[in-house]
């Protein structure tokens, strides 16, 4: 069947049934496929629907509908590839959907990966994320053993029907987010785990509780004595601090980092904006790594990365991946600079900036108006430490509609789209005010002075570490949850402040000077004017 042709099956299934969720399409799937199996084996006298009955409502409950609309799904789905159906329908409800699926560009690198190693047993979980490409790639490897966890027990009845032709492909009900995963060793792991999901029931003891890092852990315990691993993961990985250091700090010390890749924006849409990185690692120590930065041919912000290629490659030794200090590989593509090695040596602490700062995102602002209640900070105001308040526009709201976005004296305003990243402070306005979505708020708490913040940002060093972050093919922008994971130094209170008054005397000076050259020339200019006739 033509995949249009599945993609209008599901248009009809919808049309039939009414709006479903995911869940529940699995659902009639796996109910159909079950009594299409029965009726293969077994001549029955009962109607498809009392067989279904019969076989599912045991462990999968009552079927919301009758008869009727039981036989009319029955004789759309009955004969419809698992796959294909589950890919149009991820299609049909992407906007929906809540899970990531690997995209085809991603099984490319896989299958290359595949073909240069002599792994004979390969993990692949989750079922749920792998409909695309996973058939060619069990076809393309006959000799190696597939193993696809799912945590999902429709998933897990469905995929087990759905593979029963492929004897190298085994489909096990399993939680690679829960510590008793897996006794069994792989020699081959490729992962696209759930980003940032906190409710995930896991049991045991992991240094993150994040989901993402859970199953990095938890995978790589599963590698065999020479086993290699294969990871998409978000950017904060490479930078961020607390846990997600301990979680870097530990892999170094247990296994080898052999490879860390920067990966396309747009590469998971629809499903997620997220930066994203594709790191291997295998049992071992680090002896040196490759670090790549990928690029695709899509110039569009929000469209699927359908070609990629390797823009940019070099091999580092263990000595220059140590000296990183971290995992941002996005510094290398920046010129060596004095104040990036400054930053780097320096012995003045450094902490994630969630760690002392509340950060929130400012409020999409459509309809404008001088006569406003609400004042609208927005990127055209940030000129410096200190905001232009001279021009800011109003629109008009009920307070208790914008009191979440409402700026506070002291924060800290750094614009998040666009190639050129400023910051400013606010002070206390005789209106409300809030942040423009062009603008990021970042709130100090008592151990951050908010000039101190915005004079770092300014800074060449901060100005490079913001960078190493932005996304976008088109319009660069710097994501919220990225700006938390930057590492900002943290010197003493007293130290910043002093430093917040140094700048700001010179800062007048200069404006003094300025200003009297200013007049100067001007006067000079109209004498000289003068002398001319």
């Amino acid at each position: 069947m033509e995949k249009n042709d599945v993609r209008e099956l599901v248009n009809n299934f919808f049309r039939e049934c009414g709006t479903v969720t995911w869940g529940e399409a699995v659902d009639a799937l796996l109910r159909v496929k079950l009594v299409r199996k029965e009726c293969s084996v077994i001549k029955q006298e009962e109607s498809n629907f009392q067989i279904m009955k019969r076989l599912t409502e045991n462990f999968m409950g009552h079927f919301n509908g009758d008869e009727t609309l039981f036989d009319k799904v029955y004789n759309l789905l009955a004969t419809v590839d698992v796959f294909a159906f589950m890919e149009a329908l991820v299609e049909k409800l992407e906007k929906d959907y809540g899970g990531l699926q690997v995209p085809i560009v991603l099984w490319q690198l896989v299958c290359d990966k595949l073909k240069a190693s002599s792994c004979r047993t390969v993990l692949l979980p989750e079922a749920e994320r792998i409909l695309s490409g996973i058939i060619g790639v069990a076809k393309a490897f006959p000799e190696k053993k597939f193993v696809i966890p799912t945590m999902n027990e429709q998933m897990f009845r469905l995929q087990s029907l759905a593979y029963e032709e492929y004897p190298n492909v085994e489909v096990v009900w399993a939680n690679i987010y829960d510590a008793s995963f897996s006794e069994q060793k792989y020699e081959f792991v490729f992962s696209l785990p759930a980003f940032n999901a906190m409710n995930i029931n896991q049991k045991g003891t992991f240094i993150d509780s994040k989901s993402d890092l859970i199953a990095t852990e938890n995978l790589l315990n599963a590698l065999a004595a020479e086993g290699e691993m294969m990871i998409l993961l978000p950017a904060r990985i490479t930078f961020g601090g607390g846990n997600v250091a301990k979680l870097r700090r530990f892999i170094e010390e247990k296994y080898s980092v052999d490879s860390i890749s920067a990966m396309p924006n747009g590469l998971l849409y629809p499903f997620t904006a997220i930066r994203t990185y594709l790191i291997e690692f295998s049992v071992g120590s680090t002896t040196q790594v490759q670090v790549s930065a990928y690029e695709s041919d899509q110039k569009r912000s929000k469209a699927r990365v359908r070609k990629m290629y390797c823009a940019k490659q070099r091999v580092l030794s263990q000595e220059e991946f140590d000296e990183l200090g971290n995992w941002n590989v996005e510094l290398l593509w920046t010129e060596k600079d004095e104040a990036m090695e400054q930053y780097q040596n320096s012995s003045v602490q450094k902490v994630r900036l969630e760690k002392v700062a509340e950060i929130f995102r400012g409020k999409m602002v459509k309809e404008k108006s001088m006569e406003g209640n609400i004042g609208l900070i927005n990127i055209s105001n940030v000129v410096g430490v200190h905001l232009d308040y001279a021009a800011i526009d109003y629109f008009q709201d009920e307070i208790r509609n914008v009191l979440k976005y409402e700026l506070a004296e002291g924060d800290v305003l750094v614009t998040n789209r666009g190639t050129a990243i400023r910051a400013g402070v606010f002070e206390k306005q005789d209106k409300v005010c809030i942040p423009s979505a062009n603008l990021t708020a970042i709130r100090p708490k008592e151990v951050l002075n908010g000039k101190y913040l915005s004079i770092f940002i300014e800074s060449p060093a901060g100005q490079t570490l913001l960078k190493s972050i932005q996304r976008g093919a088109t319009i660069l922008n710097i994501n919220h949850k990225d700006l938390c994971e930057l590492m900002i130094p943290l010197p003493s209170l007293e130290l910043q402040e002093k430093i917040v008054k140094e700048y700001e005397r010179e800062a007048e000076l200069y404006r003094k000077i300025t200003n009297e050259a200013q007049e100067r020339w001007e006067a000079a200019r109209i004498k000289l004017y003068k002398d001319l006739y």
